[in-house]
């Protein structure tokens, strides 16, 4: 999901040229590098070379997975793909920055903000509502108080003041400045 989002704001039709980005396809390494840990161990799965053949399979230029396509519906995945392994890392105290990350981007998409690309159309079951958040000022108790009203927001996450001043102030920057430069900033 964040692949989907950052790369449809740098202006990427398709996951395989967002892994031919150097500067993007490190982001998406750097994610699942982080996502990885907080997976449980299954017997005869190595989370490593599973992250090396998701890079591989993202990479393949013979398929045409379409960014835009992979960002619709967020409303649906953003709890499993990146809430819940968010509450994981917090618990096994990992770098929580990249789920930071990713939530901003998802945030900054549902903004429907074109300032950095060509102007789109929110995809999302719930369109109506996510399309009611975005104040000038995208703090910390406004970006709480909007995933509680929409219903996504998971209990255990509401304390977690650090880590959403962290999608705070990366939403903040992704909502005036090119996302390209965003990420470059991040992996600084």
């Amino acid at each position: 999901s964040m692949l989907a989002y950052v790369g449809f704001h740098c202006g990427h039709r398709y996951v395989r040229d967002v892994m031919n980005d150097k500067v993007l396809s490190n982001l998406v390494n750097r994610h699942l590098q982080i996502a990885a840990q907080t997976l449980k161990p299954i017997e005869g799965i190595d989370y490593k070379n599973y992250a090396k053949s998701l890079i591989s399979r993202f990479s393949n230029p013979e398929i045409a997975h379409e960014t835009f396509q992979i960002a619709m519906d967020g409303s649906e995945k953003i709890q499993h793909r990146i809430f819940y392994p968010l509450q994981d890392a917090i618990n096994l105290n990992l770098n929580v920055e990249p789920f930071a990350f990713a939530i901003a981007a998802w945030l900054r998409h549902i903004s429907k903000s074109y300032h950095d690309c060509a102007p789109y159309e929110l995809r999302d079951p719930i369109a109506d509502q996510l399309s009611t958040f975005f104040p000038k000022e995208r703090s910390t108790h406004s970006i709480l108080e909007y995933l509680s009203r929409v219903g996504l927001l998971i209990d255990d996450l509401k304390d977690a003041k650090i880590f959403w001043d962290q999608v705070s102030n990366i939403l903040n920057d992704m909502m005036c400045k090119p996302m390209k430069r965003i990420v470059e900033q991040e992996l600084i």
